[in-house]
């Protein structure tokens, strides 16, 4: 038998799949954790949100959304007084161009591996 009829198996069906056809090596990878099989028993789960008894039916955020915010919000106040005690608001529309750049480079680099 040689590797061009040599059947394939699919990882999600007992169903066999010839080796003439299109055959991308991502479609044998597993789904990621915590992800969905794009069809199958687990892609009709419905999950309601988590709602605390007592509130509106309102869904609380996500953890992690409002993980984000806070450090957020904390990283912009520490930077604001970075700048009134450090620099001076003042200063900072006569800063050249480039070192103004620079300041604004570093100053919000770290937000952007929220």
């Amino acid at each position: 038998m040689n590797a061009q009829s040599r059947p394939t198996f699919n990882r999600n069906a007992d169903e066999t799949v010839s080796s003439s056809s299109a055959h991308s090596p991502a479609l044998d990878q597993a789904p990621l954790p915590g992800t969905a099989p794009a069809s199958g028993p687990r892609a009709e789960v419905d999950e309601a949100p988590f709602v605390i008894p007592g509130q509106s039916g309102r869904p609380l955020p996500d953890w992690r959304i409002m993980f984000g915010l806070t450090i957020t919000i904390g990283w912009l106040i520490m930077l604001s007084l970075y700048v009134d005690r450090a620099i001076g608001w003042a200063q900072m529309p006569d800063a050249p161009i480039e070192q103004l750049g620079n300041f604004l480079e570093g100053a919000f680099a770290p937000l952007a591996f929220l």
